[in-house]
């Protein structure tokens, strides 16, 4: 964990950390399984949007931990989450549409983005 983290004022209902990887290795396994689903359907431009959806919110999921964790800056990182929120729901509007499974294995994610928000704006309150 990173150091500058672990010295935080944190809000109320902050997971412990061994949350965190175990918690993030489900969503990635539900994540993986949900884009699986989608892949092996036929191609169209509804899939191609969804493919192109996911792969967005997937980027912002990754540089998530390098706004807030190398650059410590909870301003960026709360609007990184409000792009990850905007495109994971893009994709699973779309998801429904090919996939009611793969739509239903986004929804922890969906969850975890929303708690991830709110532990990032009382971080950014607190500190």
């Amino acid at each position: 964990m990173n150091l500058w983290y672990l010295t935080l004022n944190k809000p109320l209902f902050t997971p412990p950390q061994s949350y965190f990887p175990i918690a993030w290795s489900v969503l990635y396994l539900l994540m993986a399984v949900s884009i699986i689903l989608v892949l092996i359907k036929p191609n169209s431009k509804t899939k191609f949007y969804a493919v192109t959806f996911f792969t967005i919110q997937l980027f912002f999921n990754y540089l998530w931990t390098y706004l807030f964790f190398e650059l410590h800056s909870t301003k960026y990182a709360l609007i990184d989450l409000l792009c990850i929120l905007i495109f994971l729901t893009l994709t699973m509007i779309i998801f429904f549409k090919l996939s009611k499974p793969a739509f239903f294995l986004l929804i922890p994610y969906l969850l975890q983005i929303f708690f991830a928000i709110y532990l990032t704006v009382g971080i950014a309150i607190l500190n």
